[in-house]
């Protein structure tokens, strides 16, 4: 099984684009947490605390990975 430094690594064949992750969440400290843990490093993260908010950068960025809370507000 592939981890996400795997992922990291061997993502689009090599080129220089990271992965990009968007973390939502109605609590404004969790996306911070997970981004954190995560790492600047490796991953071009992406937060948003409102479900309008997500969909909008659903639409305009090029994603790899959406961690979302199920439980989110208006946009459940």
């Amino acid at each position: 099984m592939r981890g996400l430094d795997d992922f990291a690594e061997t993502h689009r064949g090599g080129n220089e684009m990271r992965p990009r992750i968007l973390v939502v969440d109605d609590e404004p400290t969790i996306p911070r947490m997970v981004a954190r843990t995560l790492g600047s490093d490796s991953y071009d993260i992406l937060t948003a605390c409102e479900g309008d908010e997500a969909l909008g950068l659903a639409s305009r960025e090029a994603l790899d990975l959406i961690v979302l809370d199920v439980g989110l507000p208006k946009k459940t």
